[in-house]
């Protein structure tokens, strides 16, 4: 398994799929591989969630991160976001994920695996149905499926472009934070959307 071929030091979970009781078979699995780290890990996940299901292991420290959007007045947001208040709307675990990195004082943020090309995957089927085949790193099965479509039942097609609006100008919002802080954060994802952060290779 990757994960343990990585051994990564930090993590962030955001999405609440992830928190409080569940059958979800990739969260159990996420959860027996979290049991199974034997290396030091610092485990962010959002206030207010139920995390108990992450707690009992020594190598895995449990940490808490503010996942309030603040929007408003420029010095309002960076008073917020730069205190760990806040940040740009957390509409996918990217957005936390760079601003726990800011708020860890690195100088070089590489973003890696996030080509964010959701717009590639979006159909409209004859039932005016909003379809969204998003590929993971963890294989899709059937209840995925039926997850996914159950999240994205009712929605309307200009409800998912606003959410992937929201993403990209988040990015854009957290390399005007990156700049001002003087940190570098590097795309090296070939073929990626994102448009907000300089591209490099690792």
């Amino acid at each position: 398994m990757e994960f343990f071929d990585l051994r990564p030091g930090l993590y962030v979970l955001a999405d609440p799929v992830f928190f409080g009781d569940t059958c979800d078979g990739n969260v159990l699995g996420l959860r027996e591989a979290l049991g199974r780290v034997d290396w030091d890990m610092r485990l962010f996940v959002p206030w207010g969630v139920d995390a108990s299901g992450y707690e009992g292991n020594v190598h895995v420290r449990v940490e808490r991160f503010n996942f309030l959007a603040v929007e408003g007045w420029g010095w309002l947001e960076r008073w917020a976001w730069l205190r760990g208040r806040g940040m740009p709307r957390p509409r996918n675990v990217l957005i936390p994920s760079l601003m726990i990195g800011l708020w860890l004082g690195y100088d070089v943020i590489y973003v890696a695996g996030a080509d964010h090309s959701w717009m590639r995957t979006l159909e409209v089927d004859e039932g005016n149905r909003v379809v969204s085949v998003q590929p993971h790193f963890y294989a899709d099965n059937e209840e995925e499926g039926r997850r996914v479509a159950g999240v994205y039942g009712g929605v309307r097609l200009h409800e998912v472009v606003y959410s992937f609006y929201l993403a990209f100008k988040g990015y854009h919002a957290i390399r005007g934070l990156a700049d001002r802080l003087g940190v570098r954060v590097v795309n090296v994802t070939g073929g990626s959307f994102i448009d907000a952060f300089e591209r490099g290779r690792l």
